[in-house]
């Protein structure tokens, strides 16, 4: 592997580890700063996150192009649901679920074309 595919193997490799710890961190950072578990329902917590969540966007799609930061992105977004799993109440698994069923009924909409979508047979798309 020289020049460019080396590249964005060793940005594959790094973007993903790192979007999973920072991911799980932008929402651990928020008991440390309110009394709240969510980051959604602490103005501090919510901000840290984000803050902590943007540098490193920042970094990737700088840096590494618009690819590592899909990769970094996708991979913060696992580690902020596995953290609400882990050590959230039974109300955050269940927003989980409904997060999970929502992005997979949207990314498979994406994919598939919204004019062949089911989405619009039940006219959201007629709007």
């Amino acid at each position: 592997m020289l020049g460019r595919e080396w590249l964005l193997y060793f940005m594959n490799k790094t973007a993903i580890p790192i979007g999973l710890l920072l991911g799980a961190l932008s929402w651990g950072v928020v008991s440390l700063v309110s009394d709240v578990f969510e980051p959604f329902d602490s103005f501090l917590g919510f901000y840290i996150g984000q803050c902590i969540l943007s540098v490193a966007a920042i970094y990737y799609g700088y840096r590494h192009g618009f690819s590592a930061l899909l990769i970094y992105l996708g991979s913060a977004y696992i580690g902020m649901n596995a953290y609400a799993y882990i050590f959230g109440s039974s109300e955050s698994r269940a927003w989980l679920l409904l997060g999970l069923l929502t992005t997979f009924v949207l990314s498979l909409n994406f994919w598939c074309g919204w004019e062949n979508s089911f989405l619009c047979e039940i006219e959201v798309c007629q709007m």
